[in-house]
């Protein structure tokens, strides 16, 4: 007993806990420099469930058979593919059938796989057109068809963040005025959004706010009591993760504007989303949004240098030409794959991806092993 003590007392003094585990996969894969990371806390707890290593190109991917939180719920055992293209690589899978087998290099069964999230980002100028059929990482003009989320809209996201002198600047109530949207030859505005200084805040951090989302924190609020989740209702009402959302058929623009008092020099922090819904190519009319004070009338003028732009692809199928796209050497894009491998699986099981085209060049996967765990534990941070 008295070991076992001391034991518990080395794992704490050193920030551990002993933890359990339950039962997974561990996968491996026949390259020296592939490695194995724990599932959880960017791989410093859990068991070892993540795969990774490199193919051609320098293209990095991690691999598991480990059910996510979304997951969580699914009787089959998943199969998650993520990978990392870079800048002006090009990938196209010959196939989507990834084959599920008990020996290595054997014959198996063949199970559907597909790309489930395509996710870039780009760094735009103000004024420049933005054809996401061009520039976008799905390419329109190779697959037939733009890029769409679940809710059949196009995904492109001008996301603008940019801090404003709150010296002797912090009205009560404030209108932002931001610049028209040119498509097609057609001009659509967007509504000035007015926000009111919500005083409830204390500290550095005093938020500001729509009267209409704040109608909608109260009603979800509400809802919360009515359902009876208890202590989780009061942080809806004190936490405002956006201040403003307005939308159309055209347009989503949402964000929030913070005053930060916290350093020598005070300034209200503007982060401001845009999500467009029209598939031709579009670009703002101007490069200026302007702050107002809707009682002094005194105006703040901030002037867009570069904005940043995101895609975003959901359910795609696999053998689609996709592209790494961006505005740095280090920017990549994302892909996530995946495949249902079915309820029950072998102890040891063999999982071989379909062909890829790297840049035109054939590569071949190896098979990617995996091996069933029982129930186990280990010993994890606690504070991670």
């Amino acid at each position: 007993m008295k070991y076992i003590q001391l034991f518990m007392l080395l794992t704490l003094l050193q920030g551990c806990l002993p933890s359990p585990y339950f039962s997974y996969y561990e996968p491996s894969y026949p390259d020296p420099m592939a490695s194995v990371n724990r599932q959880w806390c960017r791989g410093a707890a859990g068991p070892p469930t993540n795969l990774s290593f490199k193919i051609a190109k320098n293209i990095s991917m991690t691999a598991n058979a480990a059910k996510d939180y979304y997951q969580r719920k699914s009787k089959d055992v998943p199969l998650n593919i993520t990978m990392k293209i870079p800048l002006g690589t090009k990938i196209e899978f010959l196939s989507d059938e990834v084959i599920v087998s008990e020996e290595k290099n054997a014959d198996g069964k063949k199970v559907k796989a597909m790309v489930t999230v395509v996710a870039a980002h780009s760094t735009i100028n103000p004024l420049d057109l933005v054809d996401i059929s061009r520039i976008g990482p799905v390419r329109s003009d190779l697959t037939g068809k733009a890029g769409f989320d679940r809710q059949k809209q196009l995904l492109s996201t001008a996301e603008i963040y940019f801090d404003v002198d709150a010296t002797d600047f912090l009205p009560e109530s404030l209108t932002v005025d931001f610049p028209a949207i040119i498509a097609g030859g057609v001009v659509t505005k967007i509504a000035p959004v007015e926000l009111h200084l919500d005083r409830k805040a204390t500290g550095w951090r005093i938020e500001y706010e729509s009267n209409a989302h704040s109608r909608l924190r109260k009603e979800k609020y509400a809802q919360c009591l009515k359902m009876g989740q208890g202590g989780h209702c009061q942080s809806i009402l004190e936490n405002i993760t956006e201040g403003f959302i307005e939308s159309t058929p055209e347009y989503k623009v949402y964000g929030s504007i913070i005053f930060k008092g916290d350093n020598q020099k005070p300034v209200l922090s503007n982060s401001m989303k845009f999500k467009f819904t029209d598939v031709q190519p579009w670009r703002f009319a101007s490069d200026m949004i302007t702050l107002k004070d809707d009682h002094s009338e005194v105006i703040r003028l901030h002037q867009v240098n570069r904005f940043n732009l995101v895609f975003n692809w959901y359910d795609i199928p696999l053998p689609t030409p996709i592209q790494g796209v961006g505005s740095q050497p280090e920017d990549s894009t994302y892909i996530r794959i995946l495949a249902n491998l079915g309820e029950k699986t072998p102890p040891r099981f063999y999982v071989t991806l379909p062909p890829v085209l790297v840049d035109g060049e054939e590569f071949k996967f190896e098979p990617i092993e995996f091996i069933y765990k029982p129930v186990v534990g280990g010993i994890d941070p606690f504070n991670c």
